[in-house]
């Protein structure tokens, strides 16, 4: 049979992106600009999402991967860049108020990269081996919801990685490095499965054209595995030099008193409030106090 494409998939994303570029003009009308480059990142992710929908349909044998290609787009590639539009920050400044439920326990544990690592495989996984996969072959409404999921599991990954607003306090971006490395072996699971598993999930197929299919899959992930580590590095530079910009301007709002540069650097005294010892009494700067009574001075 001929192939289709995915009409509900591209208006999916035109969704996705209308709704990013009202929060922006929402945004700049209350006189804070938003950054090009995040827009430029979030429109590159609706890209990736109107490619997967305009790929054909695999309706003849041997086309497998094309569709393991599409969806590999949908749960890797564009949640990535979708991430890096910064999508909740952007909202809540032009809602002007915090989304609580993100702060919560249970959404804190969902979360944080390890879970949510292992839980996008293992829905990942129950999509493709539950007949879920094989339904989206022939209908577009099941194709839809699929590409839902996939989405939703993909920035369940990327937004806490990528975000300041959904890891806690203790998650510095050195342990942000390593939960990416961690979630890109995770992500190997599902391609991995499709390759070496016997049964085949997708109705009309070969074993080896789901083996194919397999390797699509697990290229895909994997080549975003390295742009996302580069991502949290940078972000890591970038959150180093604000905080250096920070403290170098509370350095010199202060008087010079002389002091040494660690007394009044806010990462190791605390801030430029922070207690410190008081001089000992009738001392000028550069003499040494005199001893305590009943101490005996000079040589023996």
């Amino acid at each position: 049979m001929p192939f289709a494409s995915d009409p509900l998939g591209a208006v999916i994303a035109v969704a996705v992106g209308t709704a990013y570029g009202l929060l922006v003009r929402t945004r700049r009308r209350r006189g804070s600009p938003w950054p090009r480059w995040r827009t430029g990142m979030y429109a590159v992710g609706v890209g990736a999402l109107l490619l997967a929908s305009g790929l054909p349909r695999p309706r003849a044998a041997g086309r497998l991967w094309v569709d393991a290609l599409a969806l590999g787009l949908v749960l890797a590639v564009a949640p990535m860049f979708l991430a890096l539009g910064d999508p909740l920050r952007l909202y809540e400044s032009a809602r002007g108020r915090p989304l609580r439920w993100t702060r919560s326990r249970p959404a804190r544990l969902v979360l944080f990269p390890v879970v949510g690592s292992f839980v996008s495989a293992a829905v990942v996984l129950w999509c493709l081996a539950g007949g879920w996969w094989d339904a989206s072959l022939t209908s577009p409404v099941a194709r839809a919801g699929l590409e839902v999921v996939l989405l939703v599991v993909g920035l369940l990954v990327c937004l806490p990685l990528l975000t300041d607003e959904l890891l806690p306090t203790w998650c510095g971006h050195g342990l942000r490095v390593l939960l990416a490395a961690v979630d890109g072996l995770v992500d190997a699971v599902p391609g991995l499965v499709l390759m070496t598993w016997m049964t085949v999930f997708a109705t009309g197929y070969a074993r080896h054209e789901q083996q194919l299919a397999g390797g699509v899959f697990l290229a895909v992930a994997e080549s975003v595995a390295i742009p996302m580590l580069v991502a949290v590095v940078a972000e890591w530079v970038r959150d180093e030099d604000r905080v250096a910009a920070r403290v170098d301007a509370e350095l010199d709002a202060q008087p010079d008193t002389g002091a040494p540069w660690w007394l009044d650097d806010p990462r190791f005294s605390g801030g430029p409030y922070a207690t410190r010892r008081p001089a000992p009494p009738d001392v000028t700067p550069g003499e040494h106090p005199p001893p305590p009574e009943g101490r005996r001075t000079g040589s023996l």
